[in-house]
Formats: structure tokens, sequence, C-alpha cells
């Protein structure tokens, strides 16, 4: 038989209000709300060992990509997207 345990301690977290009201909105609308979220991640992070999502660090050529600020190629037509997809000497 399965026994819930007695829910008698507190997590509390600061988190920047868009966050939290976006989030709550997500959830809701799988029919979770902020408490029920995080007891299942408390949850996942027992039952699995771990922290239950990869967490990675970009590495610097990752973050240099991402602080770049790239030039999108302009085209006249259609025709001269087309030619510049097939075309492999542009890569």
């Amino acid at each position: 038989m399965t026994t819930l345990a007695k829910k008698d301690e507190y997590v509390r977290a600061r988190v920047p209000n868009e966050l939290k009201v976006q989030a709550e909105r997500i959830l809701k609308e799988v029919g979770l709300n902020t408490t029920d979220a995080i007891r299942l991640l408390l949850t996942q992070v027992v039952n699995r060992g771990g922290f239950p999502l990869e967490l990675r660090t970009p590495n610097r050529t990752t973050i240099e990509a991402m602080n770049s600020v790239a030039e999108p190629k302009k085209f006249s037509s259609a025709q001269e997207l087309f030619t510049d997809l097939e075309d492999d000497t542009n890569d």
C-alpha cells in the first residue's frame, strides 16, 4: 500500500514576476500549478539521482556564434535564392 508523505516543508524561491506569470500560464494549460511543478521536479531529482534535464554550458565557439551579428543574405528573386541554395560553393 502506498502512503503519501506528510507535506511539512516549504520551498521558497524569488523569481522575476514575468517568468512566474508565463510559467503559471503554461502549467495551467497542462493542469498543474507552481507547487505541483516544483514537487514533480524534486521528485524526479530524487528518483533519477540527479537533475532530470540535461544542463550544458555552451562552449566558446557557440557563445561567439550566439553573440555575433550575421547579416542575412538578400535576394532580388526567388530564382536567385534557389540558385544560391543549390550552389555548394557558398558554404
